[in-house]
């Protein structure tokens, strides 16, 4: 069968609660889920607020350029607008291990992806390449860092990133549910631009692994399991369907239900395309797990590992002088965190945070200094349970005064949500 469309099916979890609008990350979801399958919510690690999750969908034409990040979808939107306490909805909403020793490593500095200029200062922060005012917030601890029999980097790989799997690595059983909304309600591609327009967004609620059971078992006692092999499984069960896919994905399993979104009338303008062979079809997809969801940042300027990005494009450019680069505040914390100084990055985040009080900040510095140290020094050289530890470490050393600019977002992770990250595979930042 020949196909029009060869989609990359980007996903996210990441969701903001719509009490406190604080971004909340795929682990804190996990963490605030009950043990009741029949409760779509989750409690929100920082205003301890039940709001609802919710998966966000993108698909991008692998034959176009497409971006890592999310669209907005109207349908996202209006699910963290709603409250939800069981799986009956009344109105369709569519939308490993021990902790590391502590001789453990954090960051691999020979394998890292910087600069070499940056990698034969690594010993130590070469501070007459700063400013100084950013010398000042490095020193402005009351004491010494205690010394550390640790690092941040390792020189061992916890897994590789995402892109580089398999892409038949895929999920493999998609349902719907009775209790659970049927209707599909897409949102509006804001770009529009190109030529053979992608899918529009998708958006539904993220279930628990107790409530995506439940749900299932009731479909398959209602509806028989050739439900779940059915063209329009997409379209007539989407909140199962998708919260299957994410699933089998985090869990690394190949499954045919990636074939199901290549024939559905979703991904084909409305014209249900005829069943081949689900386990060939299923290859020609190809799924992405984001930690992040862009989309959903409200507040001034970019993530910091955004503008990472982007400064590497100005220097293979040629538009950034290197002098500049060297005395930028990304360039120090990313320096810091190779000699396994996450403090003086807290303490800079902090002194820029102060300046604008009126600002209600949805990032926090855990996540702004742990995304920036995966994507600047790779993701398979940094120990994220030691980077964890680092942070707790930091935090704990700040001053009366530094605290009183913190917020609730910038606690160190709990041991429940340092768990709950490492039962699945990792997502992409």
């Amino acid at each position: 069968m020949q196909f029009s469309f060869f989609p990359k099916v980007l996903m996210s979890s990441c969701s903001q609660c719509h009490v406190c609008e604080a971004l909340v990350y795929d682990e804190e979801i996990m963490s605030g889920w009950s043990a009741d399958d029949s409760n779509l919510n989750t409690t929100c690690p920082f205003c301890k607020n039940a709001f609802l999750p919710v998966l966000n969908i993108e698909f991008k034409d692998l034959r176009d350029t497409g971006s890592f990040y999310l669209k907005s979808s109207v349908s996202g939107d209006s699910l963290h607008n709603h409250h939800v306490t069981t799986t009956t909805v009344a109105e369709p909403v569519m939308q490993n291990t021990d902790s590391a020793s502590d001789t453990s490593d954090l960051i691999n500095v020979e394998d890292s992806p910087v600069p070499a200029r940056a990698q034969e200062e690594s010993t130590s922060v070469d501070k007459s390449a700063l400013t100084k005012e950013s010398q000042e917030v490095l020193d402005s601890g009351n004491n010494e860092a205690p010394k550390r029999t640790f690092s941040l980097t390792r020189s061992y790989s916890v897994g590789g990133p995402l892109q580089n799997l398999d892409v038949t690595q895929q999920p493999t059983h998609g349902i719907s549910t009775t209790s659970l909304p049927n209707s599909l309600h897409e949102s509006v591609d804001p770009v529009g631009l190109q030529s053979r327009p992608n899918p529009k967004p998708v958006s539904v609620p993220y279930l628990s692994p107790l409530v995506l059971r439940k749900e299932l078992e009731s479909l398959l006692e209602n509806e028989g399991d050739q439900v779940i092999h059915s063209p329009k499984f997409i379209n007539q069960h989407p909140i199962i369907f998708w919260n299957l896919v994410w699933y089998f994905r985090r869990l690394d399993v190949q499954s045919y239900l990636p074939g199901l979104i290549l024939t559905s009338e979703h991904c084909n303008k409305g014209m249900q395309m005829s069943l081949s062979n689900l386990s060939q079809d299923s290859k020609l997809v190809y799924i992405q797990l984001l930690w992040d969801n862009i989309n959903l940042h409200r507040e001034p300027g970019e993530p910091l590992y955004i503008r990472w990005r982007n400064r590497n494009k100005n220097l293979v450019g040629g538009l950034t002088p290197d002098s500049q680069v060297e005395k930028s505040p990304l360039h120090i914390i990313v320096r810091s965190i190779q000699t396994n100084d996450v403090f003086g990055p807290m303490c800079l985040l902090l002194k820029e945070t102060s300046k604008h009080p009126e600002n209600k900040w949805q990032r926090s510095m855990y996540r702004e200094i742990l995304f920036l140290s995966l994507v600047a020094l790779g993701r398979e050289n940094i120990d994220i349970d030691a980077f964890d530890r680092e942070y707790r470490s930091a935090y704990e050393r700040l001053t009366e005064e530094q605290l009183k600019v913190t917020q609730a977002i910038d606690l160190p992770p709990c041991n429940r949500i340092e768990w709950c990250r490492k039962c699945f595979e990792p997502l992409f930042i």
